[in-house]
Formats: C-alpha cells, structure tokens, sequence
C-alpha cells in the first residue's frame, strides 16, 4: 500500500509538471495583402507562410476598400482581442472591408492549409447585427472592444456553428481542418465590417518535451516520492 501512493505522489508530481511545460500559443502567419482591383466583384491577392512554406491566397468578391503592404490604420487593436493561448500574434494593417452584398467571398489557396484564422474588425453595429454564412464550421478564439468603434466582450457569437454574427464584434476565429478555399455569404450589410485570414504555424504541433530544468523538476519528484515511501516503509 505504501508504495503504491509513492507512485501516485510520482505520478502527480510529474504531471503537474508536464503541464506547466506545455508549448506556448502558435505564431499565425497572417497573409500579406499585395495588389487588388476594387469593385462589388474584385480581386486581392498576397500571401500567406505556414508551416515554414510561402503559400499563394487569392480573395474575390465584393471589396469596399483595402489596405495592403502593410500600410494604414492598425484596426487589430488592441492585441488582447486578437490573441489567445491558441494564436499569439494579431495581424497588423492589412485588411479588406466590404459592405455587405450578396456576392460570394471566396479565398482559394495555392496549396492546402491547415489550421485556417481569421480576424474580423467592426463586423455589425449594436443595433444592425450582420452574420457571415461560412462554408465550414469554426471556434472562437479570441474577440474583445477593438479601436476606434468599441465594441464589447461578446460582440461576436456562432462559435461551434458555420454562421457568425456581430453586433459591433471584433476578434478572432479558427477554422479546424484542411482547406484549399473557403468562402462566406453575408446577411444584412453596413458601411463597412473588414477582414484578413491566415493559418497556425504548424499543421499538427509536435509533442511536447519538458524542458531541462523540468526534466530536472521530475526527477526531484521521483526522489521525493521514492523517500516518502521508504519512510513510510520503516515505519
């Protein structure tokens, strides 16, 4: 019997442990808006880096305005709503804004991504929700007041489901899965709600090794666990 809670002192130790090393949140490679022809039926294209590979994204559909290269107002602010522990850096500029027709929003990749995210910025008004009818489901990371129009901490709903609505909501999304293209439709429409999407790092993050001192860390726990029970052993 003795021994046996050793091993579970062992095993809760080294477990707790384990935890505290887990990896920190995935760097996004958010695309890089380049060049873009307007109108209620345009083009941007850019790029996007995921799992250490440059890969091609071209977005059609209506476009009220863009902001490319990375120049404009910074509408990803603050930081804190569009970060989480899945997602760890915000985009920064670039960003296309629409008003909200019924043309097809549809971003194609060059090549498969996994793990797609996509921020959105003022998406609807408190008195004028406007939803995004996705063509696959996703989760909400992230969502939060965003600058300058404000917005509140659960502006954003339709986590779980393919269908998001806003009311003022700025924040952050995760599509799980592979993709070659993904595409939304809106419901209702305002001047203007905007966008940009990206993917996680990593398709699949690799299994997490506790780092040396935390190697360290357990084997204390092991010794520590070992000596109870030899004590306990005597007595």
């Amino acid at each position: 019997m003795p021994k046996r809670i050793a091993i579970r002192l062992f095993t809760t130790a080294a477990t707790a442990i384990l935890f505290a090393a887990a990896a920190p949140a995935a760097s996004v490679g958010w695309t890089s808006w380049t060049s873009s022809t307007g109108g209620a039926s345009g083009t941007v294209t850019g790029s996007l880096n995921a799992n250490s590979q440059s890969i091609g994204v071209t977005y059609t559909g209506e476009i009220s305005f863009t902001q490319l290269n990375g120049a404009g107002f910074n509408y990803y602010t603050p930081a804190s709503t569009y970060t989480s522990s899945t997602a760890s850096n915000a985009p920064v500029a670039d960003m296309i804004a629409i008003s909200g027709t019924t043309a097809a929003h549809t971003f194609t990749f060059s090549s498969p991504v996994t793990n797609l995210t996509f921020a959105v910025v003022s998406l609807g008004r408190s008195s004028v929700p406007v939803s995004y009818n996705f063509s696959a489901p996703f989760t909400i990371l992230s969502q939060g007041p965003g600058v300058p129009y404000g917005g509140c901490a659960t502006c954003l709903s339709g986590s779980g489901t393919s269908v998001l609505t806003g009311t003022e909501g700025d924040g952050v999304l995760e599509f799980a899965g592979t993709f070659s293209s993904l595409s939304f439709t809106v419901t209702s429409g305002e001047y203007w709600n905007g966008f940009t999407i990206g993917a996680l790092g990593g398709s699949a993050p690799p299994p997490t090794v506790p780092e040396p001192g935390s190697l360290g860390l357990i084997g204390l726990a092991g010794v520590t666990a070992f000596s109870v029970w030899k004590k306990m052993r005597r007595a």
